[in-house]
């Protein structure tokens, strides 16, 4: 007799939805703004968010990328391009293509 074993994971990791990682974004920048980025920084849902996006936390950390309306343009359009792929209007592919191309055109027009 042939055993199978199926494996059973207490802990599955569901990624951030675009919308929250919008708001938590909008926090971040309005933290910086008004000098209080370390107090927020302490909540459990920062450190986690942290924790799982850590590029993009590190970005919204500096205060040259969120004092920057280019740079700051350029992380919500890749965060609104996550939310047309989770509605469906664009495939996975199209928006890395897309995104890519964002990315791309900003480097090439960064002073």
């Amino acid at each position: 007799m042939e055993r199978h074993f199926e494996v059973v994971y207490d802990n599955v990791f569901q990624p951030w939805g675009a919308a929250r990682v919008r708001n938590i974004a909008d926090l971040y920048v309005a933290a910086q703004r008004e000098g209080k980025l370390s107090s927020i920084r302490q909540s459990d849902e920062m450190q986690d968010f942290e924790k799982h996006h850590p590029v993009l936390a590190g970005k919204l950390c500096d205060a040259s990328v969120t004092s920057d309306p280019h740079k700051l343009a350029l992380i919500y359009s890749i965060i609104t391009m996550k939310e047309r792929q989770e509605q469906g209007h664009v495939t996975p592919s199209e928006a890395a293509n897309e995104v890519t191309g964002q990315v791309l055109r900003f480097f090439k027009t960064e002073p």
